[in-house]
C-alpha cells in the first residue's frame, strides 16, 4: 500500500530546484525525512539521474485532494501534507501534467508517530484559474481579504472591484474572522498569498496556522475563503481541476450557466 501521493511537481531550472508535495495516504508523519526516502520520491516521479545538494520540506493541511462524498472525519477532508523542494546539482528535463498523481511507497526510519505534534499546522487553499485575468483579480481581492475584520466598508471596496462576489459571503467571513480572533484570543494570521512560476495560473494560499480544533470544528474559516475563491472563477480541489479540463475538452456536457461556484456548492457545500 502506498505511503504518499506526490502532486504538483515542477522544475526550476533558474534555481535547479525540484518541488513537489506528499500527501500522506496513511499514518505516516514526516519529520526531516531522509535522503533516501527523496530519492526515491524523486525516482518514481520520473527522475533518473540526479543528485542533491540539500532540500527543505514544509509541513501544512491541505483539503485539495479530498475524496467525494464528504466524510464526517475532518482528516479525511484535510490531509497532513508536505512541501518538499529539492535542491539538484544539475539541471534535468522535467515535465510532468498539473493534475498527475504519483503514489509511492517511499518511507523513513524517522517518521513521526504523534499526530499531536504536528499542530499548531499551517491551513493552505490550492487556488487553480482558468485564464489570467480572473487569476490578477483573485489575487488583488485576497490581499485585501485581511483588512475585513478591521474595517466594514472593505465590503464594498472589494464589491466594487468584483461585483460577482456576494455581499452575505463578505459579511459572513468577516464575523468569522472575529470569531477566529475571540477564541485564539489574539489577531488571527494575515492571510498569505505566493505562486509558482512553473505553474502560472495556481495560487497557494495560506489561510493560518491553527490548532486541531480548527479543522475538527469544519475549519469554517478556510472554507469561506474557498467559496471566495470560487467566486472568483477558481477551484480549489483536484477533482474540480480534472473535470473543468475534461469538459475543455469535450468530454463532459457542459451546462449552459453553470459557472465554478455552482459546480462546487451542488457537490461539495462545505460552508
Amino acid at each position: 500500500m502506498s505511503t504518499f501521493i506526490l502532486w504538483k511537481a515542477s522544475f526550476d531550472e533558474k534555481a535547479k530546484e525540484l518541488s513537489f508535495f506528499a500527501t500522506a495516504t496513511q499514518w505516516l508523519y514526516i519529520n526531516q525525512g531522509t535522503k533516501k526516502m527523496i530519492a526515491e520520491m524523486l525516482r518514481d516521479l520520473g527522475v533518473e539521474q540526479f543528485d542533491f545538494e540539500r532540500r527543505t520540506i514544509d509541513h501544512f493541511l491541505t483539503d485539495y485532494l479530498l475524496d467525494e462524498p464528504l466524510s464526517d472525519d475532518w482528516r479525511d477532508i484535510w490531509a497532513h501534507t508536505w512541501e518538499i523542494k529539492v535542491h539538484l546539482t544539475e539541471k534535468i528535463k522535467f515535465e510532468m501534467k498539473s493534475t498527475n498523481l504519483v503514489y509511492t511507497l517511499a518511507r523513513a526510519r524517522t517518521f513521526l508517530d504523534d499526530e499531536t505534534t504536528l499542530f499548531p499546522s499551517k491551513c493552505v487553499l490550492l487556488a487553480d484559474f482558468y485564464d489570467s485575468e480572473s487569476l490578477a483579480t483573485a489575487k488583488k481581492i485576497l490581499t485585501m481579504v485581511r483588512f475585513l475584520r478591521e474595517n466594514e466598508t472593505y465590503i464594498e471596496i472589494i464589491r466594487a472591484q468584483a461585483p460577482q462576489i456576494r455581499e452575505k459571503l463578505l459579511k459572513m467571513l468577516r464575523k468569522e474572522y472575529q470569531e477566529q480572533e475571540y477564541l485564539y484570543e489574539k489577531i488571527p494570521e494575515d492571510l498569505s498569498i505566493r505562486h509558482k512560476a512553473e505553474l502560472p495560473l495556481q495560487l497557494i494560499v495560506m489561510v493560518g496556522t491553527f490548532t486541531q480544533e480548527f479543522f475538527e470544528d469544519n475549519a469554517t474559516l478556510a472554507c469561506l475563503i474557498s467559496d471566495l475563491i470560487h467566486e472568483l472563477g477558481g477551484t480549489t480541489t483536484w477533482n474540480e481541476k480534472v473535470e473543468i479540463e475534461a469538459e475543455s475538452f469535450g468530454k463532459i456536457a457542459k451546462e449552459e450557466g453553470k459557472n465554478s461556484y455552482n459546480w462546487r456548492a451542488k457537490r461539495f457545500q462545505l460552508c
